[in-house]
């Protein structure tokens, strides 16, 4: 799973969570797209996640372009 789809998973999970939410749309932008990710994650109220959320795969530090120092598990 690349960066970008782990990304559109999440983003999918989080839109699809809440009923209210369903009506978002995601960009195509990738900037905006985890500026969107942010504000679902925000606003979601702490409650426990699906098994698969949780085990979705790693992605290793060096395949993070975001430019943060990402620890190695």
């Amino acid at each position: 799973m690349t960066q970008t789809q782990r990304l559109l998973y999440m983003i999918d999970y989080l839109i699809h969570e809440r009923a209210d939410q369903e009506e978002i749309a995601v960009p195509a932008d990738e900037a905006a797209r985890k500026q969107l990710l942010r504000v679902l994650m925000n606003l979601r109220p702490p409650k426990p996640v699906s098994k698969e959320f949780l085990t979705m795969p790693f992605i290793p530090p060096q395949a993070c372009s975001c430019g943060w120092n990402v620890p190695a598990l």
